[in-house]
């Protein structure tokens, strides 16, 4: 639920005021999943609450609430609430934090609202009539909504609950409307910040991989050689040597397997050079090289450019699940399709091998299943699992892209 306990608002209501205290701090409001260019509602934090009450203070407002619309999920979902002064009512009837477009019969009205607008009777009214029975439970007689704009779009809305009826006069709304004005400011405010914050983690994951694959990963490949080489130069006498030559080479692999997949880990230098079918099939042709399993990569439709968090999810999800098949599943081979779509990416990874036991493909625990699940939701994904016994596992991925926001 997007529930907060109610705190003394402050009277600090310039956005620049907001960008300059909470530019570092309120990243995460908008960087739950990614899109085109901008990132979908996440939720408001530390002085940006601070700044939403300062509002409805000024208004003296028993509650407010902020809504942007999610086009990935096609939904609008609440990123701040404050129930301040309205009553609790039932626990039926709790505050409910996102509705699907096709739940408000006023969608169009609401989209197309570009000045603030004074509901009355809001437990009657058309417009809020998804919410009805909330507003009743809560006896909010008037509820100002104000239009959150960005680039000529209507990307949220900001609402300030009254349980008494009100008459905001024409200056009123004028005031309103450059709060709303504030309040989009203060979200680009957010999600350059949130974008700074994200570059800067990807830039440093960069320097760490390279500092892996200079140093351990080359350091292991050299120990290889150098091992090969003592080898070769060993007679027939000394044949009793090659034993122990044999285990350091094979704990220089598998370290350097190791070492391989610590680069991986973090965000691939491949992506930066290619683009990600390239960097896929490399990928997991690097994993099974010398492993004796057989890997299959295929491509289709047309590629297309996709949110470094995308492509980066994408890698990891397949890293994790040709490493599950390669370690766990005694493959013979794995066969991984990377599809483009109109508006989704598909990413299956199939493979032949002893598959999970009943209880385990159900439940979707274990093998790094749940960390593959987990980034697949965070990109309002579906993770889909098949497995069994002695026929192999197959593990599906759906990846909406996105496109033009707030659509």
């Amino acid at each position: 639920m997007c529930t907060e306990n109610p705190v003394k608002p402050s009277r600090k209501s310039a956005a620049t005021v907001l960008a300059q205290a909470t530019g570092r701090r309120i990243a995460e409001a908008s960087a739950g999943r990614p899109s085109a260019g901008r990132k979908s509602p996440g939720k408001l934090s530390g002085h940006a609450r601070d700044f939403v009450r300062a509002i409805a203070a000024e208004f003296d407002a028993d509650a407010a609430s902020i809504w942007l619309y999610d086009r990935i999920r096609n939904a609008i979902r609440c990123v701040f609430h404050d129930p301040g002064r309205l009553p609790q009512g039932e626990a039926s009837l709790e505050f409910k934090d996102e509705y699907a477009v096709k739940e408000i019969p006023s969608w169009q009205s609401l989209k197309q609202a570009a000045r603030p607008v004074v509901l009355r009777h809001c437990a009657r009214n058309s417009m809020l009539w998804h919410a009805s029975e909330w507003l009743a439970a809560r006896q909010v007689e008037t509820t100002l909504l104000i239009p959150i704009r960005e680039d000529a779009e209507t990307a949220g809305w900001f609402l300030l609950f009254h349980r008494e009826p009100m008459d905001y006069r024409p200056a009123d709304l004028h005031r309103a409307a450059s709060r709303g004005r504030d309040l989009a400011l203060a979200l680009e405010f957010a999600r350059a910040a949130a974008e700074e914050k994200e570059s800067a983690i990807f830039a440093e994951r960069n320097r760490i991989a390279r500092e892996l694959h200079d140093t351990l990963a080359q350091g292991f490949t050299s120990i290889l050689l150098q091992i090969e080489a003592a080898k070769s130069l060993l007679g027939e006498a000394e044949k009793a040597t090659f034993v122990p030559l044999d285990r350091a080479r094979d704990l220089a692999r598998e370290s350097l397997a190791e070492a391989r997949r610590a680069i991986w880990a973090f965000r691939p230098r491949a992506l930066d050079k290619s683009d990600l079918p390239t960097a896929l099939e490399w990928l997991v042709r690097n994993m099974a090289a010398g492993s004796g399993v057989g890997v299959e990569f295929t491509t289709r439709g047309a590629p297309r450019a996709l949110t470094v968090a995308i492509e980066t999810n994408l890698l990891r999800i397949i890293q994790e699940a040709v490493t599950n098949a390669l370690r766990h599943a005694a493959a013979r081979t794995i066969r991984v399709r990377l599809t483009f779509a109109n508006e989704v990416v598909r990413v299956s990874v199939e493979d032949d091998g002893r598959g999970l036991a009943p209880r385990d493909a159900r439940s979707g625990e274990g093998f790094g299943l749940i960390s593959m699940r987990e980034r697949v939701e965070n990109l309002s994904g579906k993770f889909l699992l098949s497995s069994h016994p002695s026929r192999g596992t197959r593990i599906l991925v759906k990846i909406p892209i996105p496109s033009a926001w707030p659509g």
